[in-house]
């Protein structure tokens, strides 16, 4: 409900303490679960006890917010560069509006892909997955899982034995 956030204005005292979380200082690679959303984000949010459009909002420009920071520590980055945003989030054209807010100041070109891309991107990933593993060709990747190493995951299973 990009028009109900729109009209919040940001809590400034919420964003900071948002933005403040100790998540966010952690190394890279790293993962969310869950439970930092229900149990630290949004028990900060409700116990702030502010107007929905407000808390909306505030947790909007958070999000914008720490992905410019995710994007400002990376290592080659350089202005013109190309970010591809995915997820149902993406059909949230208020969080995309601030996204590309956030990250003008490093000229980077936010891309919002087809709508068959954002909602199908897993079943496109699984199926890239399935054919690296059937091509014996490493599918996990230590770059992105913090693993030690690249390696093969899965299993392929043919015929009727399956």
């Amino acid at each position: 409900h990009w028009q109900l956030a729109s009209a919040g204005q940001t809590d400034e005292k919420l964003l900071s303490l948002l933005n403040d979380l100790e998540y966010y200082r952690l190394p890279y690679p790293k993962s969310l679960s869950t439970d930092f959303g229900t149990d630290v984000v949004y028990t900060l949010i409700r116990n702030k006890k502010i107007r929905t459009e407000d808390a909306i909002r505030t947790y909007i420009d958070h999000v914008a917010i720490q992905i410019a920071h995710a994007v400002r520590s990376l290592p080659n980055i350089s202005s013109g560069s190309k970010m591809l945003v995915t997820g149902s989030c993406t059909h949230h054209d208020f969080l995309v509006t601030r996204i590309k807010q956030f990250l003008q100041e490093f000229n980077i070109d936010v891309v919002v892909p087809d709508k068959n891309i954002i909602d199908h991107k897993e079943t496109i990933i699984i199926a890239l997955i399935g054919i690296l593993r059937w091509r014996e060709e490493n599918n996990v990747l230590a770059s992105a899982t913090g693993a030690s190493a690249d390696s093969i995951g899965g299993a392929v299973w043919m015929g009727q034995e399956a």
